[in-house]
């Protein structure tokens, strides 16, 4: 049975004073839950890492934003997936729409980052998904298609990785998908996974919903067959909201 992941995605908020009293309120919040029945999964700004692994020791998963592919050189500003490891961090996202979309890193660039992560052994929460103007002509398919495929050929495995399908249209924008437009993308994202592996990989690949995901919609959400979860941005932030989603999401199943 594949592991259910609720993650929350800090992108540049929150101050290293922040970080031990989010951790208390959240776990406060969560009471009896706690993590019996999903994973709960964190992805921190790099400088917030190692008080991040710190504070939640255990409890959660703590991961980093982004990370380069190379291990060294000269790349000012950027991260290797050695120095985040370092800090304790056991994950990372990679391909976040605003990494593509603000900073234009391509298909082939974060494919890379996916391959350089599975030779060190670090797991990798993919993040995949169309605009709306793409939506609007029907090409969410080919956009995920293309996205997933020049990962693939890439990696040649799927070991290691989860998958995050937002739709760049949801994010941030208080709109999101329903849930049948949502288990349609992650159908065609299982599907596209077995067809390059086999079902049997297929069918072990966490697959979370991100894009406006809250308390209020992630019970019809995570109770479609192919959703595994949620990557939660502005949401997370708020230590009490968030252990309400979680709430919501084990209560849906």
């Amino acid at each position: 049975m594949r592991k259910k992941i609720l993650a929350g995605n800090w992108k540049m908020n929150k101050s290293m004073s922040d970080v031990s009293g989010y951790f208390d309120l959240f776990a406060e919040g969560l009471g009896d839950l706690f993590q019996d029945q999903a994973e709960i999964w964190f992805a921190l700004p790099s400088l917030l890492l190692q008080e991040g692994v710190r504070v939640a020791s255990n409890r959660f998963r703590i991961g980093s934003q982004n990370v380069h592919f190379a291990s060294n050189g000269a790349f000012t500003g950027e991260n290797s997936v050695e120095m985040v490891q370092e800090c304790g961090a056991s994950f990372t996202l990679i391909g976040h729409s605003e990494r593509r979309t603000l900073f234009h890193e391509d298909d082939l660039f974060i494919a890379n980052k996916v391959k350089s992560c599975q030779q060190k052994g670090f797991a990798v929460m993919l993040c995949v998904g169309e605009s709306l103007s793409e939506r609007e002509q029907g090409l969410t398919e080919v956009v995920l298609a293309k996205q997933l495929g020049t990962v693939f050929a890439i990696t040649k495995k799927w070991e290691g990785i989860s998958i995050a399908y937002e739709p760049v249209w949801a994010i941030g924008t208080g709109v999101t998908a329903t849930p049948v437009q949502a288990q349609k993308a992650h159908a065609f994202i299982r599907t596209f996974i077995a067809h390059t592996s086999d079902r049997e990989v297929a069918e072990d690949v966490p697959i979370l919903y991100g894009g406006s995901v809250k308390a209020e919609n992630i019970g019809e959400l995570i109770s479609e067959k192919d959703i595994d979860g949620g990557l939660v941005g502005g949401a997370s932030l708020d230590p009490n909201g968030f252990a309400a989603v979680y709430q919501k999401m084990i209560g849906a199943n």
